[in-house]
């Protein structure tokens, strides 16, 4: 097999950034009187705080890629590890959950039933396709669904447009 370099994967911040620029927003516009003026600092001063301990949480979930395999480590370092070698399946399925939620669901399981569970929607297409890419190359012995394979490809079937 192919030796591959290690690659660090974090989940992608620009969605809490976004939530953040709302957040001030709404600050500014709705506590806008002289009057208001220590409940906009309170406002910030939470925001900010919030910000900073979401943001510190999603740093601390990461999937590390290496010749080894493949480990996923969360927040209050609870991680686990998979050997490219003991890869029994990766299967990519959707959960429908209320009426208008619908969740992606990225299932590798090993020999010895280690499961791994990754959220697409959390991290970026090109970071998707190197797991998948690596994956299929590392693991060839595994059952690999026909999703995680157009993934591969650069066919990323959730996205309509």
């Amino acid at each position: 097999m192919i030796p591959i370099q290690a690659h660090l994967i974090t989940i992608r911040k620009w969605p809490l950034y976004i939530m953040a620029a709302i957040f001030f927003l709404f600050v500014f516009t709705v506590f806008d009187k002289p009057e208001h003026t220590s409940i906009k600092g309170y406002c910030i001063l939470g925001g900010l705080i919030l910000f900073t301990l979401f943001s510190y949480f999603l740093s601390k979930t990461r999937i590390i890629l290496d010749n080894e395999g493949i480990t996923v480590s969360h927040l209050f370092n609870k991680s686990t590890s998979v050997n490219w070698k003991e890869i029994k399946t990766s299967d990519i399925s959707w959960q429908i959950e209320g009426i208008h939620t619908a969740n992606i669901y990225w299932t590798i399981l090993s020999d010895n039933n280690k499961k791994i569970t990754l959220q697409p929607s959390f991290y970026s297409r090109k970071n998707l396709r190197l797991i998948a890419d690596i994956l299929i190359e590392k693991s060839p012995g595994a059952r690999i669904d026909t999703l995680t394979r157009k993934i591969a490809d650069g066919k990323f079937p959730w996205y309509l447009f």
